[in-house]
């Protein structure tokens, strides 16, 4: 039993190596590592600048909640590690493109590669970007009003201040009233 392990061990970290050989040969995959790299560090800033938990550091946390501060301060250290992630295989794409296309050519297949890799992370960002979840809006509730001294306040402007101020308006005074003041 533990022999077999062992060769499926080894076969995957095999499998690993080939595979991320593989991909710094072609600069089409090597884009599409660029595009979901750059869409996972602006997750992470998303959630970082709400003070929310992101599903993937609630998992390492486990069941206990971590503090707003301490999922901030995580959710940035992934962000700049997707950065730096972004920066290695932007850094691939052009050793392969140097290698795959003569001196004169490789340029512009670098820009090229570089603008198939921004439409790509356009793209997945908004499809990513809905579904992330808002904060949630304090909804006000109806507001009382308050009469001083016993004043009598006729319903319908009763009704008016109990929308609260959004629905407020200064009086402008008339022409007496500015007169006695």
């Amino acid at each position: 039993m533990v022999v077999g392990a062992s060769t499926g061990a080894t076969k995957t970290a095999a499998s690993v190596r080939t595979r991320e050989a593989h991909s710094a040969e072609e600069p089409d995959l090597l884009t599409s590592l660029i595009a979901i790299s750059v869409c996972k560090a602006r997750v992470a800033t998303w959630y970082a600048k709400r003070g929310l938990c992101p599903p993937d550091l609630q998992f390492i946390c486990g069941p206990l909640q971590p503090s707003v501060g301490h999922t901030r301060r995580l959710c940035r250290i992934l962000s700049s590690e997707w950065w730096r992630q972004v920066r290695f295989y932007k850094d691939c794409l052009r050793t392969v493109c140097c290698v795959k296309y003569d001196h004169k050519h490789h340029y512009r297949a670098l820009s090229g590669w570089y603008r198939t890799s921004q439409q790509i992370t356009d793209f997945l960002w908004l499809s990513v970007l809905p579904h992330l979840p808002r904060k949630t809006k304090n909804v006000a509730t109806e507001a009382t009003v308050l009469t001083l001294g016993g004043a009598q306040v006729p319903d319908k402007y009763k009704e008016l201040l109990q929308l609260g101020p959004k629905y407020c308006f200064d009086a402008t005074p008339t022409p007496v009233e500015k007169l006695l003041s």
